[in-house]
């Protein structure tokens, strides 16, 4: 799926499954990340791959997370799909996440195209 065609998709949902979307995509996020964990045995220090990527982890849940309290609340001022959407995508490669969030969003949105 492309982005453009990812963007519809997302775009053409009503706001609870938006919601629901959202709740989803930052839990399995959350799933997919596990492998950026640094070794916590003492044996070696945190790197900085790990630490970039943990911070772009927490970069994406702020954004998911706000996102679904404007949607939740009807907020008019939240940003439009597309522009969120960019935002993560943006931020992902950013941080060296890319391929965690694609890997999340498509795996939810299989689930909403059952």
């Amino acid at each position: 799926m492309t982005r453009p065609e990812f963007i519809a998709a997302y775009s053409s949902l009503p706001a609870s499954d938006k919601i629901s979307f959202l709740a989803q995509t930052s839990h399995q996020l959350t799933v997919y990340l596990r492998g950026s964990y640094p070794d916590v045995s003492g044996e070696s220090k945190l790197d900085g791959l790990s630490l970039k990527k943990l911070q772009g982890a927490n970069e994406l849940q702020h954004h998911l997370s706000s996102e679904l309290r404007h949607i939740h609340v009807s907020n008019p001022d939240r940003y439009p799909d597309d522009v969120l959407l960019n935002i993560l995508w943006e931020k992902a490669d950013f941080y060296g996440i890319s391929e965690e969030l694609n890997h999340s969003l498509l795996y939810v949105m299989k689930w909403f195209q059952r």
